[in-house]
């Protein structure tokens, strides 16, 4: 058995790699911003003087919805750059200690909403970048190892 065929992945090309990531982070960050979006609090009324009145839920759910591309932009752009820096050593480690390098250095993106969100954003988005990182990230070809 050699060295390499204990190794994580091969056999792809590291920009074909990031397009497969690019494409799967956009879908679990959009299932993710659906969650963030029925979890926001509902805004008072603009159209009513009383400030007890908020936006019905479907009202509220669009405009959480809407406003999905700044942080899809922020953290997603992020975290893709991130997983451009360590994309090339995925060949010289197993899958399972990439993928846990690859969730821990996800986390770093959400720093900004540490301050400025509420504990349910924080930990729904804590959440996408972990379960993308462990579950949804693709890995490539996973070498056998020889017998």
């Amino acid at each position: 058995m050699n060295a390499e065929s204990s190794l994580g992945c091969s056999g792809e090309s590291t920009s074909r790699w990031l397009v497969r990531c690019g494409i799967r982070y956009v879908i679990v960050f959009a299932l993710g911003w659906v969650l963030v979006a029925a979890t926001f609090d509902r805004p008072h009324d603009p159209a009513s003087l009383d400030f007890s009145v908020r936006l019905p839920f479907w009202e509220s759910f669009l405009r959480g919805l809407s406003g999905g591309w700044g942080p899809l932009l922020i953290e997603g752009g992020q975290s893709l750059v991130i997983l451009g820096f360590i994309a090339r050593h995925r060949h010289l480690e197993t899958a399972g200690s990439f993928r846990l390098r690859a969730g821990f250095l996800l986390i770093f993106p959400l720093w900004p909403y540490v301050i400025f969100t509420p504990l349910t954003m924080l930990l729904i988005l804590a959440g996408v970048q972990v379960i993308f990182a462990a579950l949804i990230m693709p890995l490539g070809k996973v070498s056998l190892p020889d017998n």
